[in-house]
């Protein structure tokens, strides 16, 4: 426990990239050992770094958030490499168990400084970028039949544009600034990124090999930088 007190980002990010390099050439069988270990080291990394004191109720809500990521792991490896046959269904349930964990952090955010929208100026740019972004993605992946996931894509993007824009809401606190320029915005959108590339893999490039390890390096590193930020907030 003491060596994740003290490297677990060191060891969170050693198989972080070792899973990309597996997953990158040739050898995804094994990313079921790699991705079984990750947000793990996430959990007891912050665990043992973070101050409950009178932000128990953040502290839940990160573990919370961290175990459902947890949860949309298993069930992609259970879909990925238990399964004959990839299940819509369970591919579904991945996706919308990390949009639940990604609107957990939504949550925090706004605990940390209440969103008002009439004092909102960050968060109100970078809406605009992320609505923008979102109709570009939404039109790019509309040229194949979507069928039902359309409404879940749509429902998806918006819950993303909300995260981000209470993730950027927290730059108006002086206090909390820094940790929210230097961990909480950009990991935010890193998660955000990492859900784009999938819905491209996932509807329109199935057979580029190297976006699965593209994937996991912008969610593994939003999540790192999430969980940096958080344990700094509960050390205050």
């Amino acid at each position: 426990m003491k060596l994740i007190k003290a490297q677990g980002l060191y060891i969170f990010s050693f198989f972080l990239f070792f899973d990309a390099f597996i997953a990158s050439y040739g050898f995804s069988k094994y990313r079921v050992y790699t991705l079984a270990v990750l947000i793990p080291i996430l959990i007891l990394y912050f665990y043992t770094n973070s101050k409950r004191g009178k932000n128990k109720t953040s502290f839940k809500l990160v573990i919370t958030s961290l175990v459902l990521a947890y949860f949309s792991d298993l069930f992609y490896l259970y879909n990925n490499f238990s399964l004959e046959k990839p299940s819509e269904f369970i591919f579904g349930l991945s996706q919308t168990a990390l949009l639940i964990s990604y609107l957990v952090y939504g949550l925090i955010y706004n605990r940390m400084y209440a969103f008002k929208f009439k004092k909102a100026p960050e968060a109100f740019l970078i809406s605009i970028v992320t609505v923008i972004s979102s109709v570009l993605i939404y039109k790019v992946l509309n040229v194949v039949p979507l069928g039902i996931f359309k409404y879940g894509i749509v429902l998806g993007m918006i819950l993303m544009i909300v995260v981000n824009a209470l993730a950027a809401n927290v730059l108006q606190d002086k206090v909390k600034k820094s940790m929210a320029l230097e961990h909480f915005v950009p990991g935010t959108i890193s998660l955000s990124l990492s859900l784009a590339i999938t819905l491209v893999y996932k509807f329109l490039i199935p057979d580029v090999d190297f976006l699965p390890a593209i994937i996991n390096l912008t969610f593994g590193f939003g999540q790192l930088l999430i969980v940096r930020g958080f344990v700094k907030y509960l050390k205050k």
